[in-house]
Formats: structure tokens, sequence, C-alpha cells
């Protein structure tokens, strides 16, 4: 890691293992991700790759980012406290 990277891709996959493993867990977002996400290993790839590409300016992320439905409506209809990593 150089003096100017704050993160690494270790640290980035490592984060992003952490926390969607604690959504996945939670009893009141947990069942609304579970049943959206189809396929965890692939969904935490696509994740890391655009944090990735945010942090770190990688470009390995190119897909347009979309918010499933049923995810954007539970976060509307009021729950406003995430896990914590």
């Amino acid at each position: 890691m150089s003096a100017e990277t704050l993160i690494t891709e270790m640290e980035i996959a490592s984060l992003v293992e952490r926390f969607y493993a604690k959504v996945r867990a939670d009893p009141e977002i947990g069942p609304v991700f579970n049943d959206a996400v189809q396929n965890w290993d692939a969904h935490l790839a696509l994740l890391k790759d655009f944090w990735s590409t945010v942090l770190l300016t990688t470009g390995r992320y190119t897909s347009v980012i979309t918010l499933n439905p049923a995810i954007r409506d539970q976060v509307k209809s009021g729950h406003r406290e995430w896990p914590k990593t």
C-alpha cells in the first residue's frame, strides 16, 4: 500500500464481506436482502469491484448501478439503522 492509498483490495473485500454477513443475519433487513439476492458469491464479487472502482479507481466495475425495488421500498418505509462493521 502506497502512502497515497488509504485502503487495499484485501481491506475492501474484508469490509464488504463483514458488512453483508451482518446484513444477511439482521432480523429486520436480512430477509429483504436474502430474498432479493439469488447468488451471494456473485453479488459480493460485484460489490467488491464497485468499491474497488470507487476507492482505488481500478475500473473493474462497469455496470450501471441499480437498486432492487424490494430493497428500495424497504429503505423508503423507514428503516434507518444499518449494521455496523
